[in-house]
């Protein structure tokens, strides 16, 4: 399978990148002349967007299939067998449960593998051979993979095939739902609900993912989800908002002290770049939204859909391109709109091509319902970028 982004950040900024390309990474050769370009902008958050990409390319490593670690179990010792065909999910998890009473990793080579069930980690570190290793969950309506405490995933494409947005609350693509978790240069294509979703999760680090196709946010913390890092991750075509932090009334707490950083949005179906609504103390910082259907950043409190209070967010340095509502926004209770209120922290954001300024609220232009912006498109609309 062969996907090509383009993605324009400004005209300085043009990432290209492509899953499942030979050679050193996505669309290397542009993506440098690019980063190049960027790197010489006037433009800070374009530079440390740049910076921060120069780094590494998200999603799982393609070329060169990544060997056995040491000292792993290999699923294929449990009868795990990646064919495209055979449903695997038995014999998974029957390889993790091994390694996390041993105290081992465990290694899925190249491969296929079907699963119907959820694969549950607990106490146990997962990586794959890259991009080569997919794990395709053919029952969109449950999460694909569970972490509880103290696991990681790595170094994997999952891949799930789901038309439409599932109204079962568990559908996500990676559920994070312990403290201590990793979840880092891993390729979701596409989820019935959420790809990363982190579920009261605690102190968990989100890194480098590329996540496509999805049917609700791409990445999305909630249920009091505290102090996680979700950094240099890349969402593309998420059916609703690419990065969010939602804390509702009926959760047991509110998120708290989650950090947004050198985050990509781009092109979403509908909804924002990034939303915090309902958080209190989160970050977002030194990330670039393009293409958002609503607003490109938006923070504080959404009455309608009963969240929480949000307050104390810090919004700094960011790039909003293309936005079809307001680059930054504060939304207040009853559902008003703003630039600063609640203790909010905004400042040194950069905006090109968006419908009001950073700071250039216009009621007459922002003040409509979000319906009317964009009609709702499950996914990609098609389902032509999730998985197969």
């Amino acid at each position: 399978m062969r996907i090509e982004l383009m993605r324009v950040v400004s005209t300085a900024l043009m990432l290209w990148a492509c899953v499942g390309c030979s050679g050193d990474g996505p669309g290397s050769s542009t993506r440098s002349t690019a980063l190049s370009a960027a790197n010489a902008s006037s433009n800070v958050a374009v530079q440390k967007a740049a910076s921060s990409a120069s780094s590494s390319t998200p999603g799982a490593q393609t070329g060169t299939p990544i060997s056995q670690p040491s000292g792993s179990i290999n699923v294929a010792s449990y009868g795990a067998v990646g064919d495209g065909n055979t449903d695997n999910t038995g014999a998974l998890q029957n390889a993790f449960n091994a390694a996390a009473s041993s105290h081992q990793s465990v290694y899925i080579p190249a491969g296929t593998y079907n699963h119907s069930g959820t694969l549950s980690l607990n106490g146990v570190n997962v990586t794959g051979a890259g991009s080569q290793t997919v794990l395709r969950a053919t029952n969109p309506d449950e999460e694909a993979i569970k972490l509880g405490s103290n696991s990681t995933l790595a170094n994997i494409e999952t891949s799930t095939r789901a038309l439409d947005r599932s109204s079962q609350p568990d559908a996500a693509a990676i559920d994070v739902t312990g403290s201590n978790d990793g979840v880092s240069y891993v390729t979701t294509l596409g989820a019935a609900s959420n790809g990363i979703r982190l579920d009261g999760a605690t102190g968990a680090t989100i890194s480098s993912n590329l996540v496509e196709g999805t049917n609700a946010d791409g990445i999305a913390l909630m249920n009091g989800s505290l102090n996680n890092f979700v950094a240099s991750n890349e969402v593309y075509q998420a059916g609703d908002d690419s990065f969010s932090d939602d804390s509702y009334t009926f959760d047991s707490r509110q998120d708290s002290g989650n950090v947004f950083s050198h985050d990509f949005a781009l092109a979403n179906a509908y909804g924002r770049g990034f939303a915090l609504m309902g958080s209190t103390g989160d970050t977002i910082e030194n990330s670039v939204t393009d293409g958002s259907q609503w607003m490109g950043i938006v923070v504080g409190t959404d009455s309608n859909s009963r969240t929480m209070n949000g307050s104390n967010d810090t919004v700094s340095n960011n790039l909003i391109v293309n936005a079809k509502g307001d680059a930054v926004d504060v939304m207040n209770p009853g559902g008003s709109l703003s630039q600063s209120g609640a203790g909010m922290n905004i400042w040194g954001n950069s905006t090109s091509g968006s419908e009001a300024s950073v700071f250039g609220f216009t009621p007459a232009t922002n003040l409509v319902d979000r319906y009317s912006i964009t009609s709702y498109q499950p996914g990609t609309g098609d389902g032509s970028h999730n998985g197969s």
